[in-house]
C-alpha cells in the first residue's frame, strides 16, 4: 500500500483550497486598490489583474470537481498577473500602492507554491 497523495483526496484538496484562499485574498487586495488609485494606467493594470484572478477562481472551481484537471492554466494566469505586477513596479506609485503591490506579489507566491503541490499530485498519479 502506498502513502502517495491522490488527486481529489486530502492533501490535494487541502492545497487546492489554500490556492483558492490566496486567490480570494488577491481579489480583495485588487478590489480595494482600484478604487483608491488616482493613476489611470495603474487602475487599468489592476482591472486586468482582477479579471485574470476571476479566471483563476473559475479554473480552481472546475478543478475541485475534476481531480484529473491539472493547474497548468491557473499557473499561467499567475504568471500573467506577475507580469502585470512587474509593469506596475515601473510606475510612479504612492507608498500605499507599493505596499499593496508587495502584498499582491506575496499572495501570488503563496498561491503558486500551493499550485505546485497540486500539480505534483495530479501529474504523478
Amino acid at each position: 500500500m502506498t502513502d502517495k497523495p491522490k488527486p481529489g483526496k486530502d492533501k490535494d484538496l487541502r492545497y487546492l483550497r489554500l490556492a483558492i484562499e490566496e486567490t480570494d485574498h488577491l481579489f480583495q487586495l485588487l478590489g480595494g486598490e482600484s478604487s483608491e488609485s488616482a493613476i489611470e494606467s495603474y487602475i487599468d493594470f489592476t482591472t486586468q489583474a482582477m479579471l485574470l484572478t476571476l479566471d483563476q477562481l473559475d479554473c480552481l472551481d472546475q478543478m475541485l470537481g475534476d481531480p484529473k484537471q491539472t493547474p497548468h492554466l491557473v499557473i499561467d494566469y499567475n504568471r500573467q498577473i506577475r507580469d502585470l505586477c512587474k509593469t506596475m513596479l515601473r510606475m510612479e506609485l504612492t507608498m500605499h500602492e507599493r505596499q499593496t503591490l508587495l502584498n499582491l506579489i506575496q499572495a501570488l507566491g503563496n498561491q503558486l507554491r500551493s499550485l505546485f503541490v497540486v500539480k505534483e499530485i495530479r501529474t504523478s498519479g
